[in-house]
């Protein structure tokens, strides 16, 4: 018994040692994306976030925003950044609640259903898998598959997707 109890403790600090891991990873990803987005690093990250740091700086832009939230903590750390890193840090910030959310409810899920029950190894195997293909799903996403067709001026380095702005 002492041997299972031992076995499921270590697989669940497994499970948030791969998830604070890979939470890591996407947390720097995200923010070298958005960093590069905000300063047009080397012309090849078009992206609307200049006007969002011309927005915090108090430049009328002629855009109505709907993100208050975002404004507010990029004008917060804009006391201790530079603009750039500033609306790069909110984004970051606020995407990065993404993951820990998904995680929480999808660990309740798997608590609710007593998925293969509470008790073994397979019930904690479940969440390491939940863990895995939560970040498998959110770096897929940010991948715009160059077959897809679409209109190139609309693209831009980072996250490969259609870019209005």
């Amino acid at each position: 018994m002492k041997q299972l109890v031992k076995t499921k403790k270590k697989e669940k600090y497994a499970d948030t040692a791969l998830f604070m891991i890979l939470w890591g990873v996407y947390c720097a990803l995200m923010l070298l994306l958005f960093h590069r987005q905000t300063v047009n690093y080397a012309g090849g990250y078009e992206s609307d976030m200049k006007s969002y740091v011309l927005y915090i700086q108090g430049v009328d832009t002629g855009n109505p925003y709907a993100y208050p939230l975002m404004f507010w903590v990029a004008q917060v750390f804009a006391f201790v950044f530079r603009p750039q890193m500033a609306v790069a840090f909110a984004v970051t910030g606020l995407n990065a609640l993404t993951p820990l959310a998904l995680k929480v409810y999808g660990d309740r899920y798997i608590d609710r259903r007593g998925i293969y029950g509470r008790v073994g190894s397979q019930y904690v195997k479940n969440k390491i898998w939940f863990t895995v293909l939560l970040f498998a799903c959110l770096f897929v996403s940010m991948l715009f598959w160059p077959f897809a067709g679409g209109d190139e001026v609309y693209r831009y380095k980072g996250v490969f997707s259609p870019n209005p702005f």
